[in-house]
């Protein structure tokens, strides 16, 4: 699979988009927003958001970026605490 950029993803249609999640990208955490199922995934040293449309059963949006403030929606999501007490053998 070739190295494609985050730049060059973008460009990419939505079935070409789509392609290269399903066959690179690596899942990393789902969360829901307003209705939409949004999933993060990791391809290439970026990652990629991708809304799917719960009451209508498609996806809506594909976005792929570089920028790692982007993720603080996601890392709010992410519970700790009982991770953190296994650690302390609690």
């Amino acid at each position: 699979m070739s190295m494609i950029t985050c730049k060059d993803f973008n460009s990419l249609s939505h079935d070409e988009q789509t392609w290269y999640i399903w066959n690179g990208a690596i899942h990393l955490h789902v969360r829901e927003v307003y209705g939409y199922r949004v999933n993060l995934f990791s391809f290439n040293g970026y990652y990629i958001e991708l809304w799917y449309s719960i009451q209508e059963n498609s996806i809506k949006k594909i976005k792929a970026f570089e920028n790692s403030a982007l993720l603080a929606p996601y890392l709010e999501d992410i519970k700790i605490d009982s991770l953190m007490n296994l650690g302390m053998g609690r």
